[in-house]
């Protein structure tokens, strides 16, 4: 009754002014009361009985802090002195000075008994003598001004405060300022994150330990478990508010502002608060007496001093508080996270320990046994507040609470999960601050193996990404199949990356190496994860848009793009960063978990064709992180190896030439698809796609995206897929097998609008030229990387050094040292600096890279410039920029005319040397053949682009033949028949795979069997006119009436009735030298004379700086000077088309 009535006359209005007013704004108590105050009196009394003797001054100290900390009074409110002084009388303060009409705040009260009678301020300087700590430890939230230093970093998420940084020596170091997204903690003074060459003068040096005195911290040790406790019921009544009703000023929020004031007094102090955080008696005494004072009140609070208790809770929801605790407690809510993840038969969870191998992963967030175990609860239960999440990680310098705090942290870790499904509104609040707590965690090595092996951290992690994922799949969009499923990116929880927190704290982990050691040693972890890159694999397909324009555009790419780079290419990056000899089993053993993975999508996608005939639809998706996850580690660890490997990594894992058929469909899928969308052939489905390309082709994603595809080709071509396979699948999807024929005029209704046949047909030809002669992931070495990658950036336009940087350090997984030693030679080797200058109009203009022009003339690689070009335009403009160099130093005088500059057959590693079949592949010289030939007789002009990238395959095929004098037989000339439609390409015109001896391998009549096709009458040439000078060829009217009669005999001596296909012929009569030879005087103003054959043998085979004659030229040279059957044909053709007494446009064939 005397509580109550102290409370009753609490509750009435306070007064603010005078000595004991009290502002607790945003939890900073500011009340300051002079030494002859009561309060002063109070706190000092306290101390010394406390002193004294704690058995007999601790009851009167309890009902003292029953008063003011009762778990069913208001957590703030205002006493009169006398009342503190019939609880709690103070000898040292006569009753007759007790003011009568003054009130205190109840928290200004417990402040001043915990620093024993003196201002907080106050007792902080007299604890900082105490103040042992070695790490700074100071937290920040969003938006904070940080440094990072990548010199002293030995983790890539180490940041310092301003005032460490400012105090430390870091001249000349690869630091910058940043501001902070999630929030952070400065780790000066950690040698777990940083280097102690890093450390500011006031952290990390070992301090002399000088224990306070006892009595100090006494009334602090007696004051805070009531404060803990006083919070846990905040808690658990904030837990009754009904949804929407809490108020802006929550009372826990109050409660931890007070102690994160209490945390700033340093370590000395910090160490009390994690004590009783930490003990488990004063929790199991906290509680019982919670309990017990729950019990003895009505459950509904219906007296009137009840009833204006809680008057200031909106909505209260009047149930006792440890009922809202028992049933927020609910197991089934949470244990679900882990049930369903690790109950699937086909990714199994095993506790890592050996003693309990086999059983499944267990929650073990209940029963709470501290008061920080209930804390963390109630912060994942509150969708992780910021109040909260700063208070405890400001006790993060204390070791023992930090492991601690850790076990807690992941036994709760399922809770992230069910808060990012259930709140898609906070995502964002509650990603910053999950990331905000894990990455003061997961960045020390030691202490994230020490989860890892005890708390089974890895397997939690995934298993919370099973869950997620698995409440998110759909049919893949883009096959006929139910069998395989993929994440929906239109969905909500996906477009918010709800996933990203938990990805993150996995890759995280895996920048440890001693983690990654656990995580490849564990099957059941890898296949978990390679299930999970199944899950990606097959995004946000898209089908292609033919009879009308799209309706509406889903801005859902944006997502998929993201998705894959953030949950994929980061993990990637952190396992293929540490391979080394000493690990490449464990690395085999996952890839072989890998390509079994991809088996299984393959069966699930394609097992109902196994010829792939229907699988080139119009349709695509750009997402295909399984494959490029494979055959990125693939290619690391084949490098790594060597080439006298004891295990060869590609017989470990035996792959099929079937299989590898199979496997290869998705990359080259997605690069003839891109051909596509950049010919226009995608238009009607709108911006969206177009988007997607440049995306894909973004130089600052190439090593995700486009470089892992055309790896899996070039791996696939060199191991067991025949070059004539790969062509003929890739004109097969490309569908320009008809293009590819001496048929230069076929009706076929297959047939695409010309511009766009022509520009598939080029992109057909740099997808070739790329797989023979680009070296990205094929055994250059991280210099040569190097320069290549600058080379690239550098000619589409001159960059800073940051620029240069970024450009480079997403390629190469080098330090931050060590990719500075590396790639400043390059850039010095490559260009020079234009210091920064002032513009006309006043602006002033940054300091320039630009190459130097020994860099156009050594260096420039037009091919990887291209693969590096998100648009055309950029390549073009690289393009440009090279001509305007020659021109400036003239080395020309029509720098529009010049063709590019293509380098020659570069070295390649000997595990992949077969690839280089492709350009023996006979399938490859009637492409060119037949390039040449439409070059020569068709009447509309192949584009420059085109033949000069045609030309440049052939000098790669010429690269590849070995450099001596060959001689050989001139083959035949020979007939050649073709069934269907005259659409496909002839295999039949060459005997041999050797280059030279195809040039002089004539090629005589080709057969169709097909319904002649209708002449243009605006045609200089029949489709049947051979001659490029004039030739016995038969007319095409003659043609034309045999071809009549022929079906007209035919259909008088059959009794059918239905059409019948004729055979009809076009006299080719030319081999591949002809031609070129034709292309070479229909470009240049001069034909090719005999003087130019005497020249032959004096030239070099470098390609040199010129237009289409004088790459021509140097191409025949190079044919002179490798074999006398070449040249000899050579000498014959020149003086067959240009006799002397001939004039322009008159002479033979080549027959």
């Amino acid at each position: 009754l005397l509580l109550n009535r102290y409370v009753m006359a609490a509750a009435s209005p306070s007064r603010s002014e005078g000595e004991g007013a009290s502002r607790v704004g945003g939890g900073v108590v500011s009340s300051r009361f002079p030494q002859d105050s009561l309060i002063v009196h109070l706190a000092k009394q306290i101390q010394a009985d406390l002193a004294r003797d704690r058995t007999s001054s601790k009851p009167r100290l309890d009902r003292l802090l029953d008063l003011l900390l009762h778990p069913t009074h208001p957590w703030r409110f205002d006493v009169k002195p006398i009342q503190i002084n019939e609880i709690y009388p103070c000898p040292t303060f006569p009753s007759s000075r007790i003011p009568s009409e003054r009130r205190y705040s109840n928290i200004d009260l417990v402040c001043y008994i915990i620093c024993r009678g003196k201002s907080m301020a106050e007792f902080k300087d007299e604890l900082a003598v105490y103040d042992d700590s070695t790490v700074c430890g100071r937290v920040w939230t969003h938006n904070f001004l940080a440094y990072r230093c990548k010199t002293c970093g030995l983790s890539p998420c180490m940041s310092l405060c301003a005032e460490c940084f400012r105090n430390s020596d870091h001249a000349g170091h690869d630091y910058n300022m940043f501001r902070s997204q999630a929030g952070g903690a400065c780790d000066c003074g950690d040698a777990n994150v940083l280097l102690p060459s890093g450390f500011c003068a006031r952290h990390g040096r070992s301090k002399k330990s000088v224990a306070p005195p006892e009595n100090m911290l006494a009334a602090a040790r007696e004051v805070l478990p009531r404060f803990l406790m006083r919070l846990a019921v905040a808690f658990r009544k904030q837990r009754g508010l009904s949804s929407g009703s809490e108020d802006k000023l929550r009372d826990y929020d109050l409660l931890v502002s007070v102690l994160e004031e209490f945390c700033l007094m340093g370590q000395a102090f910090r160490r009390v608060i994690t004590e009783s955080l930490l003990s488990e008696d004063i929790y199991a005494h906290m509680t019982a007496y919670m309990d017990q004072i729950f019990v003895k009140r009505s459950d509904t609070p219906t007296s009137p001093t009840s009833r204006l208790l809680y008057s200031h809770i909106p909505n209260l929801d009047m149930n006792n508080p440890n009922e809202n605790y028992k049933s927020a407690t609910d197991e089934k809510k949470y244990s679900a996270v882990l049930e369903r993840a690790s109950s699937l038969d086909d990714v199994p969870f095993p506790v890592a320990s050996d003693a309990a191998r086999g059983s499944k992963l267990r929650l073990r967030m209940f029963p709470h046994r501290n008061f920080l175990q209930e804390i963390m609860f109630w912060t994942f239960e509150f969708h992780i507040p910021e109040s909260l999440t700063t208070f405890l990680l400001n006790l993060l310098p204390d070791n023992n609470y930090k492991l601690e705090f850790t076990r807690v942290f992941l036994r709760h870790y399922p809770a992230v999960t069910v808060s990012l499904l259930e709140s898609p509104d906070a995502i964002d609040a509650i990603s910053n601050h999950v990331v905000h707590m894990s990455v003061q965690l997961f960045s020390n090595e030691s202490l994230a193996l020490e989860m890892v092996l005890d708390e089974q951290l890895l397997d939690i992690l995934l298993a919370c990404m099973l869950f997620m994922l698995r409440r998110i799949l759909v049919p893949i969009p883009v096959f006929n199949t139910d069998f395989h499923e993929v994440v929906n990116v239109e969905l909500e929880v996906v477009r918010k990356h709800c996933y990203w927190p938990i990805f993150s704290d996995f890759i995280n982990l895996l920048a440890h190496k001693s983690v990654i050691q656990q995580f490849l040693s564990q099957p059941h972890l890898c296949r978990s994860f390679a299930r999970i890159l199944n899950y990606f694999s097959g995004m946000n397909g898209v089908v292609r848009m033919t009879d009308r324009h799209v309706e509406y555009e889903s801005s859902a790419y944006v997502t998929a793009f993201s998705v894959e780079i953030e949950t994929c290419a980061g993990p990637l990056s952190a396992l293929v960063s540490n391979i080394n000899h000493s690990n490449i089993n464990l690395y085999i053993d996952f890839l072989t978990i890998l390509y079994e993975e991809m088996l299984d999508q393959a069966d699930a996608i394609i097992a109902q064709d196994s010829q792939l005939q229907n699988l080139h639809e119009d349709h695509v998706s750009f997402h295909w992180p399984l494959h490029r996850f494979f055959i990125t580690l693939l290619g690391r660890v084949m490098r790594e190896e060597g080439e006298d490997a004891s295990r060869p990594v590609l017989a470990a894992l035996a792959i099929s030439e079937n299989n590898f058929k199979y496997l290869m469909f998705h990359p080259l899928h997605v690069l003839l698809r891109v051909n596509e969308v950049l010919a226009n052939l995608w238009v009607r489905n709108g911006v969206s796609i177009v988007q997607q390309v440049h995306t894909y082709l973004n130089p600052h994603f190439s090593h995700s995206f486009i470089d892992p595809d055309l790896l899996f080709l070039q791996v696939a071509a060199a191991v067991h897929v025949e070059p004539s396979y790969l062509l003929g699948r890739m004109l097969a999807m490309q569908t320009v097998q008809a293009w590819f024929t001496v048929n230069i005029h076929s009706s076929s209704p297959r047939r695409l609008r010309e511009d766009i046949e022509v520009s598939l047909v080029e992109g057909c030809l740099r997808l070739v030229a790329l797989l023979a002669n680009c070296r990205v992931s094929t055994g250059i070495t991280d210099a040569e990387l190097c320069r290549s990658e600058l080379m690239a950036a550098l000619a589409v336009s001159d960059r800073p050094h940051s620029q240069l940087t970024e450009v480079i350090s997403e390629k190469v997984k080098l330090s931050s040292s060590e990719l500075r030693e590396m790639m400043e030679p390059v850039v010095e080797l490559l260009a020079v600096f234009q210091p920064p200058a002032l513009q006309p109009g006043g602006a002033m203009r940054q300091g320039m890279y630009t190459l130097t022009l020994q860099s156009w003339l050594n260096h420039f690689d037009p091919l990887h410039t291209s693969l590096r070009s998100a648009r055309r335009s950029d390549y073009q403009k690289a393009l440009q920029r090279y001509g305007a160099k020659m021109l400036e130093a003239g080395y020309t005088s029509y720098p529009d005319t010049l063709w590019p500059p293509f380098l020659k057959l570069k070295p390649i590693s000997k595990q992949l040397q077969p690839l280089l079949r492709i350009l023996e592949s006979r399938t490859l010289h009637a492409m060119l053949f037949t390039v040449f030939y439409r070059a020569v007789y068709h009447t509309k002009p192949i584009p420059e682009s085109l033949l000069a990238l045609a030309f440049h395959l052939l000098s790669l095929c010429l690269d590849h033949v070995p450099n001596i004098q060959t001689t050989f037989e001139p083959p035949e000339a020979g007939q050649s028949d073709a069934s269907g439609d005259g659409d496909e390409l002839q295999l039949g015109w060459f005997s041999t795979n050797n280059i030279v001896v195809n040039m002089v391998t004539l090629v005589g009549d080709v057969t169709y069997e097909q319904s002649p096709p209708v002449a243009n009458a605006n045609d200089v040439r029949s489709p049947v006119s051979k001659s490029f000078h004039g030739s016995s060829s038969m007319p095409a009217r003659l043609m034309q009436a045999r071809t009549i009669s022929e079906s007209a005999d035919s259909s008088a001596s059959s009794s059918s009735t239905s059409p019948k296909k004729t055979k009809w012929q076009v006299f080719v009569n030319e081999d591949m030298l002809s031609l070129v030879l034709k292309v070479h005087n229909k470009l240049s103003c001069k034909p090719y004379s005999a003087q130019h054959l005497a020249e032959a043998h004096t030239y070099h085979h470098n390609y040199g700086v010129g237009d289409a004659a004088h790459h021509i030229k140097l191409l025949l040279s190079r044919l002179v000077q490798m074999s006398k059957e070449c040249e000899a044909r050579l000498r014959y053709l020149v003086g067959y088309l240009s006799p002397p007494d001939a004039t322009p446009g008159g002479g033979g064939g080549g027959g």
